[in-house]
């Protein structure tokens, strides 16, 4: 890959979405929606997370679904000047 396409890639901010978890049951919840969702969300980032070797975010509704938490790829440093 030459430098000039990591460059875009990096300038147009792509992540690798190393995982996508539905919860769309937690919309039933009511008032322990959010509680369920946070409370999903450490589990993963303590449970799974630490079996990749890269460091990850989760991130609830950033493909437009409100109830799906993407394991994405944390930002690499800017290193492409």
């Amino acid at each position: 890959m030459t430098r000039q396409v990591l460059r875009r890639i990096y300038a147009k901010k792509v992540r690798i979405s190393v995982s996508n978890l539905d919860f769309d049951f937690l919309a039933a919840t009511g008032p322990l929606m959010r509680p369920l969702m946070g409370g999903f969300k450490s589990l993963i980032a303590s449970a799974v997370a630490p079996k990749f070797d890269m460091e990850l975010d989760m991130l609830y509704g950033s493909d437009g679904n409100p109830f799906r938490l993407q394991v994405v790829k944390e930002k690499e440093p800017r290193w492409l000047s």
